[in-house]
């Protein structure tokens, strides 16, 4: 169900609880005459009444939440094991936590409950075997190399591999290449990089990994002429497209930067980072004008559409820009005013 859906169900609730009560308070006012302290416990007994039904209620919620996401994960392709999997995670993270309050005086359903809501709605589906994508467990191991200290994530990997206590073993190097570079062993990280490539997949995120070791390491020669091969390989991989950008641009060429990024921008057109690049590139170049409208189309991706307009404002003002380019970015600055709820700011000039 929809937002909008228990929310006009929380309405007709509370309406009906807040009837019941007013009937409550009635009858607790006529038996008032004869016995006070019958009134005062049909009081407090119709508040309690309140409160409980309201608790029902968000527990219910919690119910359809899992319903609901539960049908997506399905619909998407997803193993829906892992919804019960997730729960007993929770469990274990969050016992330490968990209050002796009974089922009936909590918010949220207890972790059990939703386990055991989770475990028969999956017996009920029909058995789908579901294949990892290639990439996900490097993915998983480049997220393992990022918790706790380097040091401890290397040892991690370290350990995982002389023990042989690993699903992939290229994923389980992949993931030690990434904690060799967060400790800043370059060498180290660049001896298991050779060592990877034999056994790994052509994965583009493989080639992403060894330019950003190029980059770290200092040698950023090597890491442009790497880009353009692995671009050449993977044209659409935008990891790669970033990179190989942010390189362009701290090695003084923004032209460059800027044909990437404007290129790229055609396969995707609501990517806010690569209007941040051109920005960047425009910025190098002097282009105030255009620096601006990048800057203006990133944020309205954003959501940020205020900013936008402040952006565009500022360098219209500028006016460095040919008659085509003011006309653009005014007709933009025209669009964007006219998006903005009523007193939202639209911007002066």
């Amino acid at each position: 169900m929809s937002r909008r859906g228990h929310i006009a169900r929380l309405v007709a609730n509370q309406q009906q609880a807040q009837l019941g009560s007013i009937v409550a308070m009635a009858l607790a006012l006529l038996a008032a005459r004869s016995n006070p302290q019958l009134a005062q416990g049909a009081i407090i007994g119709a508040q309690a009444a309140v409160v409980q039904s309201q608790l029902n209620f968000t527990r219910e919620m919690e119910r359809d939440a899992d319903r609901v996401g539960l049908a997506i994960l399905e619909r998407s392709g997803f193993d829906v094991r892992g919804m019960s999997s997730f729960f007993e995670r929770l469990q274990r993270a969050t016992r330490s936590f968990e209050t002796s309050a009974p089922a009936y005086l909590r918010t949220h359903p207890m972790t059990t409950e939703r386990i055991a809501d989770a475990l028969n709605r999956i017996d009920a589906l029909p058995y789908r075997q579901v294949r990892d994508d290639p990439e996900f467990q490097f993915i998983r191991t480049r997220l393992i190399a990022m918790q706790g200290t380097a040091r401890e994530a290397v040892q991690t990997f370290d350990n995982g591999l002389r023990q042989g206590a690993y699903i992939n073993e290229a994923a389980q190097r992949f993931g030690l290449v990434h904690a060799l570079m967060r400790n800043r062993d370059y060498v180290r990280a660049q001896k298991e990089l050779r060592a990877l490539r034999p056994i790994a997949p052509r994965l583009p995120l493989i080639d992403a990994l060894e330019g950003d070791l190029l980059v770290a390491s200092g040698n950023l020669k090597g890491a442009a002429a790497f880009y353009r091969t692995a671009l050449a390989e993977h044209p659409r991989y935008r990891a790669l497209i970033y990179d190989h950008a942010d390189l362009l641009v701290r090695t003084g060429q923004p032209r460059e930067a800027l044909a990437l990024a404007t290129d790229a921008l055609q396969y995707y057109p609501s990517d806010h980072r690569l209007f941040f690049i051109q920005a960047r590139a425009h910025a190098d170049l002097g282009r105030v004008l255009a620096q601006g409208r990048a800057q203006a189309e990133a944020n309205v991706l954003l959501g940020n559409r205020a900013l936008a307009i402040e952006q565009l404002q500022n360098a219209l003002r500028a006016g460095d820009g040919d008659f085509f380019e003011l006309s653009a970015a005014e007709s933009r600055l025209r669009e964007l005013r006219a998006q903005q709820p009523p007193g939202k700011g639209k911007g002066k000039g």
